[in-house]
């Protein structure tokens, strides 16, 4: 299964947004410990990186054999968010390293809620589950995504295109975007990924 060619509008953005500095590659930082969001396309690559058992990270293994469906509602957490499904990355909890469901709640914001669970990484779990490695207390050092491909820059590939949408301003330091560059992007993720079906959210 090959990725299709990243939306002209998307290259053009994420060029407008990144830094000159960007460069996942070497980056010390631990900043993608919460991750961002995938959209199906991302899903379903991951998926077939899966199937073809090129899904493969330090200390922990994915459960084999699992259909589409399946390995979703494992490794992710479906959530409906401006207008459309964003498939979030589940993380390892620190004790048992089993993936911990972080499902919307009613009247609350997906993101704050998101970011008060995983916001202390070294005491309640050990960091995405697509990261090469689990964190722990004694080691705090960056860990690279397993889904990273420099060769794929021009493709929405494996990696979850919120991951790429991320970049720092100087090593270690986040650089978010303008209200105005964010709009946009919620306006392309609609425009190009956001027709799909509903059935992998959460009943």
């Amino acid at each position: 299964m090959e990725p299709e060619k990243l939306p002209e509008e998307f290259v053009q953005l994420f060029c407008a947004h990144h830094s000159e500095k960007y460069d996942c590659t070497l980056c010390d930082n631990s900043c993608c410990f919460q991750s961002g969001f995938a959209v199906l396309e991302n899903v379903r690559l991951i998926y077939h990186l899966y199937t073809e058992g090129k899904l493969v990270r330090e200390g922990f293994e994915f459960e084999p054999g699992l259909e589409f469906s399946g390995f979703v509602g494992t490794y992710f957490d479906a959530v409906p968010i401006n207008g459309i499904i964003a498939y979030f990355p589940r993380h390892l909890a620190h004790e048992d390293s089993l993936p911990l469901r972080l499902p919307p709640k009613p009247d609350t914001n997906y993101y704050t809620y998101r970011a008060e669970i995983l916001g202390n990484p070294f005491e309640d779990c050990r960091g995405c589950v697509f990261l090469e490695s689990s964190m722990s207390h004694k080691d705090r050092r960056a860990r690279r995504c397993i889904l990273h491909d420099e060769s794929r820059a021009d493709y929405n590939y494996a990696k979850p295109i919120d991951c790429r949408f991320l970049t720092c301003s100087t090593s270690r330091r986040v650089k978010p975007p303008l209200p105005s560059l964010e709009q946009r992007y919620f306006e392309l993720l609609r425009k190009h990924y956001g027709n799909h079906e509903t059935a992998l959210l959460p009943k």
